[in-house]
């Protein structure tokens, strides 16, 4: 039981609370878990010429090249978002709104106009990944 004894000593030394009636196993995991927490992140540094692709100061993205079916998935999944957005803006429009003192709208809710900026953004960012110009 010795191993058990130092395993108990190493994770009192570093402030673990133990119970009794915990296994070896148990004690690993928690001096593992806390180790892993403690441990300090080291920040990745980009070297000359590692890091993303830049264009003008910008991030270039890199798509593959877009085959026909891989166009209409997209194309799907991107219908499918536009009409989740728009169903949650009708129903966000029906309950949220600016009102006066009497409760009569008198403006919608802000969050609308963001949501409708996402979506034109959105589609704008997907036809230019789709149907880059040269």
């Amino acid at each position: 039981m010795a191993k058990k004894a130092d395993l108990i000593a190493e994770a009192e030394s570093l402030g673990i609370e133990l119970d009794a009636n915990e296994t070896i196993a148990d004690i690993e995991a928690k001096i593992a878990l806390h180790k892993s927490l403690t441990e300090p992140v080291e920040e990745e540094t980009e070297e000359e010429g590692e890091g993303p692709a830049m264009h003008d100061g910008e991030v270039k993205v890199q798509m593959r090249k877009v085959n026909r079916g891989s166009r209409r998935r997209i194309q799907r999944v991107l219908d499918q978002v536009e009409d989740a957005l728009k169903t949650f803006s009708e129903e966000m429009d029906r309950q949220a709104f600016i009102g006066d003192e009497d409760g009569n709208r008198v403006a919608d809710w802000p969050g609308l106009n963001m949501v409708k900026d996402f979506k034109a953004e959105l589609r704008d960012q997907v036809n230019e990944l789709l149907s880059p110009t040269k």
